[in-house]
C-alpha cells in the first residue's frame, strides 16, 4: 500500500469522527452559531491528529472548515471581518471540511437540513454522488462521467413542502482529483455533459461531488472571499525572493487557508498579504451562490483508483 493512500485512510479516519460527532452530538443544528461550528471542527480535527505547531504540514487542517447556508453553495468560512450566522429551522447547511496526513488530503462534505420538508430532496442528492461514485473507476472518461451524472440528476424531480422542483447539476462547479498537499490537482471530475477527454488512472485520488440544485445549473461568486492559497505556479525558487511567501509556503505549503488563520497563526492582518495577491502569488476564493429562492444541496466522498477498481475512502453512515 502505498504511502499516500495509508496517509488518507489515517485522515479519512479523523474524518469520520469528526463528522460523526457533528451528528451526535448535535454540533450543527438550529441555535448554533457558524463560528461555534468551524472552531469545533478545526479543533476537534487539530486534537485527533494531534497537530503540532512546531511541524503544522505532519497533520492538521486540509483548508479551512466551509459553513454554507441555504444559497450559498460553497467556500463560505468564518471571519472576524463577517457577522456570525445563527442556524435557523428552515435551514439547509453544506458543512464541508478536510484533514490531512503528511499531505494526503480528505475533502469531504455532508448536508444538513432540520425540516422534513427536504428529507426527498437531501436523499436524491446524497444517491446522486453515490451513482456518480458507482461509475468511477480505472480507464474511466470524466467528460463521459461528467454526462452520466447530469442525466442521473436531471432525471429526478423533487417535492419540497407543496412545491415540485427539477433538478439541475451546477455545471460551473466540478469534483476534482487529490494529489500530496494540492486538493485541487490537475483533473476535474465534470458534473455535467463536456468535452473532456482525460480519464481516471490507477493511483489517483479523486473528490467526486454533484452540486444538486432546483432552479437552474447556474451559480456565481461574490463576497466574501476569506479562502486563500499559494497560486501553484510559483515553485521552491520564487520563495527565496519573497520571506512573507516563503513564511507562508513552511507554515501551509498549497493547502488552502484563510485571513482567519493568518490572525491566529502569525498576528497578520489580511492588508499584509495583499501585495501577494496583486502579483498572483496568492489566489482567493470567493463564496459561490446560486439565487435565493433555489435550493443546493451537496454530498462529496474520496475514492482511490485502483487497478480493478475503486476504494471509497470516506463513505459512512452519516455521509
Amino acid at each position: 500500500m502505498n504511502s499516500q493512500l495509508v496517509n488518507s485512510i489515517h485522515a479519512a479516519k479523523v474524518h469520520k469522527e469528526v463528522m460523526k460527532d457533528l451528528h451526535e452530538k448535535k454540533i450543527v443544528a438550529p441555535g448554533k452559531s457558524v463560528n461555534e461550528i468551524v472552531d469545533f471542527i478545526e479543533s476537534t480535527i487539530k486534537e485527533k491528529i494531534k497537530y503540532d505547531p512546531q511541524d503544522p504540514l505532519k497533520g492538521g487542517c486540509a483548508f479551512p472548515a466551509n459553513v454554507s447556508i441555504n444559497n450559498q453553495v460553497a467556500h463560505y468560512t468564518s471571519s472576524s471581518k463577517n457577522r456570525d450566522i445563527i442556524l435557523q429551522e428552515k435551514d439547509i447547511v453544506k458543512v464541508d471540511f478536510g484533514v490531512h496526513k503528511k499531505g494526503g488530503i480528505i475533502d469531504s462534505a455532508c448536508t444538513f437540513s432540520f425540516h422534513s420538508k427536504y428529507d426527498e430532496f437531501i436523499e436524491t442528492a446524497k444517491k446522486a454522488t453515490r451513482y456518480a461514485i458507482s461509475q468511477s473507476g480505472p480507464d474511466v472518461n470524466l467528460g463521459d462521467l461528467g454526462q452520466k451524472i447530469e442525466e442521473y440528476v436531471t432525471s429526478k424531480e423533487v417535492t419540497i413542502g407543496k412545491e415540485t422542483f427539477p433538478l439541475f447539476t451546477l455545471k460551473e462547479l466540478s469534483g476534482h482529483n487529490i494529489g500530496p498537499y494540492r486538493i485541487h490537482h490537475n483533473k476535474a471530475v465534470p458534473n455535467c455533459k463536456i468535452d473532456y477527454d482525460q480519464r481516471m488512472v490507477e493511483g489517483e485520488f479523486y473528490a467526486i461531488e454533484p452540486f444538486i440544485a432546483t432552479g437552474s445549473s447556474h451559480s456565481y461568486y461574490d463576497d466574501p472571499s476569506n479562502l486563500l492559497m499559494i497560486n501553484p505556479q510559483y515553485k521552491d525558487s520564487s520563495f527565496l525572493n519573497n520571506p512573507l511567501l516563503s513564511v507562508l509556503y513552511n507554515k501551509y505549503n498549497y493547502l488552502c487557508f484563510c485571513d482567519r488563520w493568518l490572525e491566529n497563526d502569525f498576528s497578520m492582518d489580511r492588508a499584509e498579504i495583499n501585495p501577494l495577491l496583486q502579483k498572483n502569488m496568492l489566489q482567493e476564493f470567493k463564496t459561490i451562490y446560486v439565487p435565493k429562492e433555489h435550493h443546493v444541496a451537496q454530498f462529496e466522498h474520496n475514492i482511490y483508483i485502483k487497478n480493478n477498481g475503486i476504494i471509497i475512502i470516506t463513505e459512512n453512515e452519516y455521509y
